[in-house]
This record gives C-alpha cells, structure tokens and sequence, in this order.
C-alpha cells in the first residue's frame, strides 16, 4: 500500500489528480492520521473499505468458522433479517468465547451486496456529549469538527487530533473542544473556528438550551504539540496496548482532562448565539 501511494505523492507533494482509488482493508503505514487526511484530500469522494473488523472478530463477514453476528435494534436480529436505512448495534458471538457480546458501535444498513448489508458507521453507543436536553454523538461531534477544521485548511493549518468534554461542574455547563495543531494561527481564525462548531451543532435540545443560556458557549481549547502523545504514553505506561488505544473523542477520565487542561496553551470562547 505504501509504495502504491509514494507513486503519486510524495510528503512534500500536493494530491495528484491521478489518485482516482479508493482505499482498501489494507493497513496504511500512518493509519488514522492519513485517513484523516485522505478525507480532506477527496473531500466529496467517500472513502470504502472492502471489511469491517474489530479486535473481536470481523463484521459481517459470511464465514460461520469464526463469529455470528447480531444486530440489536429493540431485540437481536440476525445479520439476513435487517432493514435497509436502520440504525443497529453490533453484538456478536464467536467460538473463542464470546457471547452476545456488545461490540459498541452503532451502524446504519445502506444497501445490500448480494444480500449482504453494507454498513455505515454512525457512533459509539455510549459516547454521547451532553449536558441538558441536548444528545450529541461521535458522528455529529465528527462533522461539526471537520466544520470548524475547514477554516484551519485556508490558514494552512492542518488539525493533528482533538477530543471533547461535557463540563458540567460549571454552571451552565458547556462543550470544551481540545485541538492540538500543527502551524501557527491568529486567534481571530480560531474564534471563528469556535464560532463555526458552537453553530453546527443541529440536535434540537442543543439549540434551544444554547438560545437560552441553559448551555453555555463553546469552548475551543488549543493545547501544545505532543499533547495527544502524552495521553497515549500514559495508557501504554498503565499497560494498554499501542495497537488497541484510541484517541476518545468525548470523555470524561480524570487523568486524560488533567493532562488536556496542564497542556492547554490558548482558551477561546463561541460567540454564537450571542
């Protein structure tokens, strides 16, 4: 995969017109990072993979020698039963031990292959950004991201990584967004960005508690580069796996918040709303 991408480009090179594929299941050399690049790069392009794996098993794949896959809606479905344009979690089954195990992510029937579903990834069950009325997911925190990184794109800024925090020790309690980038950037773009976020939140509960002050303003934290490095070191130091640990992208570990808030260098607040 490596050397089929550095025939094209190159780090110093821009997107050349002739990537014209779409990534497959094969594991890129800098993983996320250059997913997330490829999806600034494509822009309207969606981005394919051919599986759908975790560390348990994969999903959906016809091969009964490995796991039986189920789909809760209110009840388990099987995997032949589910409805196009529903939403399902993923439990699954195999024969190492598991049983209706709750995988955590949550999927969306797009169509069908063959009679095979082919699945959109919506969020994680738990990871859920609220404060009062207002239930915002990965997938709607993901988008409003990508909003406010757009901005960042024309300062020729690019966003390394970024989680979120519910703070509701403080009335009225509020989103905090942390960002680590790379290059240098007038707090005039970042207020904007901040801006931007605060009003691309569209859940119902989260525009009306913001319109009545029961949800405060954004809060775009930018911390020092290596940030992100720090929070991994500490979980491989505590005995997680390299390979395993994902950067959360909504989270309330004490430890984690500790490290953002020490290594938070510049705080602007939204002034959406206002």
């Amino acid at each position: 995969m490596r050397k089929a991408v550095l025939e094209i480009i190159s780090p110093t090179q821009v997107w050349h017109p002739k990537s014209k594929g779409v990534a497959r299941n094969y594991k890129i050399w800098i993983g996320v990072r250059l997913i997330s690049t490829l999806g600034q790069m494509l822009r309207e392009l969606p981005l394919v993979s051919a599986d759908y794996g975790s560390t348990e098993s994969w999903i959906g794949k016809e091969d009964c020698n490995s796991a039986i896959d189920d789909f809760i809606e209110d009840k388990p479905v099987p995997l032949s039963h589910v409805k196009l344009g529903q939403q399902y979690e993923i439990v699954l089954t195999t024969f190492t031990g598991l049983y209706r195990y709750r995988l955590g992510d949550v999927v969306e029937v797009a169509g069908f292959h063959k009679g095979t579903p082919k699945l959109n990834f919506v969020c994680r069950r738990k990871l859920i950004l609220t404060v009062n009325i207002d239930k915002n997911t990965e997938k709607d925190l993901q988008l409003v991201v990508e909003r406010g990184s757009q901005l960042l794109s024309q300062a020729r800024v690019e966003l390394v990584d970024f989680t979120s925090h519910a703070d509701i020790a403080n009335q009225p309690g509020h989103y905090i967004i942390y960002w680590e980038i790379k290059g240098e950037v007038e707090e005039q773009v970042l207020s904007e960005c901040c801006r931007e976020m605060d009003a691309s939140f569209v859940d119902h509960g989260y525009v009306v508690s913001r319109k009545t002050n029961s949800i405060g303003p954004l809060e775009l934290c930018i911390v020092e580069t290596g940030t992100f490095k720090k929070i991994l070191d500490y979980f491989i130091g505590n005995g997680a796996a390299m390979s395993q640990f994902k950067t959360p992208r909504c989270t309330s570990n004490q430890v984690i918040l500790r490290i953002l808030n020490v290594c938070t260098i510049k705080r602007v607040y939204s002034t959406a709303y206002g």
